[in-house]
């Protein structure tokens, strides 16, 4: 009878936690309760419990049912983009301590969010945390919960050399969120690494748990701005990658190698490269759908904002070359942009150099330069259309580059095959340009004239 009791014992005080909140937890509960009350009542005969014992038991069951009900696992509302924390912990007020500073960070950041859609905390128990101890049973979770992202995680003490070593281990888990499908598995993966492996030494004043709870509002402002990120909220995303290099930047030691700050501030400065990098891009092509000249000083803005990260990709000196060509008309830093990523087997690189050489009215380099990147195959099909349309751009601004007709003539003659509009660029060049300059380019038109008018003879 004992044996049975103290099992009875041991289920009630370990398992019934463990699943409580759990539908077979709330049937094991039922049962019970149910036996309680009628060991309670000397009676396993249901027809022998008189209406006050009835009452009791029926009042016990409801309780346990609403109590169960209450502390069910708890959803996002529909509209919310929830955040839910599951981090176990070991028994002791330190571990206790480190967690409620990691809540109390993430919720800080999360209600100073000023973006379009709104984030909801929901914190689970410690049983909850638990019982989360596998993928498939978290992604079943967070189904469940309606929650965008899951941490989860444990807190424990270990002993070490130095004293006790508080650790903090989290990791993370993507389910919906209001970006798209590729974007969520590079910011699931994101979410993952970043979490990973923090740890936290305690001193015995714990001044080591709120160290640890500075560098967790770091992390936590990180993370945010990586969901914001992938949400297309770039100003917010920015505003927080930039608070976190600051912070991160004041908290650094010098000649100190710190472990956690270090790793996550290069991850905070690639983040912002890319950003700049991606916001510039959308805004070219849109200055290339629109020829809007304002987007040009916003483009220029993002571009110099990736370059001082460290980009340097043929992509972001071509932009970057353009601005300062468009905005300032500074020909010596286009050069010097160009000539820095000189690449002669690129044909974008050999197209921005003959304009540059066409401009300064340098025929002779421009031709040899155009004739180079018409012999390699060019990657996008808008590239031409884009030189075509920026080359015309220069001589409608102003007629002293009307010798960029020759451009247009090369392109259209030598690339595209196009002899009608080849022949009108030829002649707008013959006829508009100063009859004292471009001697030895008038003389190839000319041929250049005759062999297309011997082309429309044989035709």
């Amino acid at each position: 009878m004992m044996d049975l009791l103290n099992r009875i014992t041991q289920f009630a005080l370990l398992d019934i936690p463990k699943y409580w909140h759990t539908k077979r937890g709330l049937v094991v509960s039922l049962l019970l309760t149910m036996g309680v009350c009628l060991f309670l009542f000397n009676s396993i005969d249901l027809q022998k419990i008189d209406r006050f014992e009835g009452i009791v038991t029926l009042v016990s069951l409801v309780a346990v049912y609403f109590l169960w009900q209450s502390t069910q696992v708890k959803k996002a509302l529909r509209g919310k983009v929830g955040i839910g924390i599951a981090i176990a912990r070991e028994d002791g007020d330190q571990s206790d301590k480190l967690y409620k500073d990691f809540v109390i960070a993430l919720r800080k950041e999360m209600k100073s969010a000023e973006i379009s859609y709104k984030f909801q905390i929901i914190e689970y128990s410690n049983a909850v945390a638990k019982s989360l101890d596998n993928y498939d049973v978290r992604n079943e979770h967070a189904i469940k919960a309606r929650l965008a992202f899951l941490l989860t995680g444990n807190t424990r003490i270990r002993d070490s050399m130095e004293g006790p070593v508080h650790i903090i281990d989290l990791d993370g888990l993507v389910k919906h969120v209001p970006i798209n499908e590729s974007n969520g598995s590079n910011f699931s993966k994101e979410f993952s690494d970043v979490l990973k492996n923090f740890r936290f030494l305690v001193e015995q004043n714990l001044a080591g748990c709120d160290f640890a709870g500075s560098h967790i509002a770091i992390v936590t402002k990180y993370i945010v701005g990586i969901a914001a990120l992938f949400s297309n909220d770039f100003d917010y995303s920015e505003q927080l990658f930039l608070d976190c290099e600051r912070t991160i930047n004041a908290s650094l030691v010098p000649n100190h190698s710190d472990i956690i700050l270090l790793p996550l501030l290069e991850r905070v400065k690639t983040q912002l490269k890319e950003m700049y990098t991606y916001r510039a891009s959308i805004l070219r092509n849109e200055y290339i759908r629109t020829n809007n000249y304002y987007l040009l000083g916003k483009i220029d803005t993002f571009i110099s904002k990736a370059i001082s990260y460290g980009a340097s990709n043929n992509t972001v000196i071509f932009n970057k070359a353009i601005c300062e060509f468009k905005l300032r008309h500074d020909v010596r830093e286009v050069e010097r942009l160009l000539d820095n990523k000189k690449d002669k087997k690129n044909p974008v690189w050999l197209l921005n150099r003959a304009f540059v050489y066409a401009y300064k009215e340098d025929l002779n380099n421009a031709y040899k330069f155009y004739v180079k990147a018409f012999e390699l195959p060019i990657p996008d099909s808008t590239i031409i259309p884009q030189c075509e349309m920026f080359i015309q751009d220069e001589i409608d601004k102003n007629k002293e580059n009307s010798h960029l007709y020759y451009c247009l003539g090369l392109i259209n003659f030598k690339y595209k095959g196009d002899y009608i509009s080849a022949k009108s660029d030829f002649l707008s060049f013959l006829k508009i340009t100063d009859p004292k300059k471009f001697k030895p380019q008038k003389d190839i038109v000319q041929k250049w004239l005759e062999e297309i008018e011997n082309s429309k003879s044989a035709a």
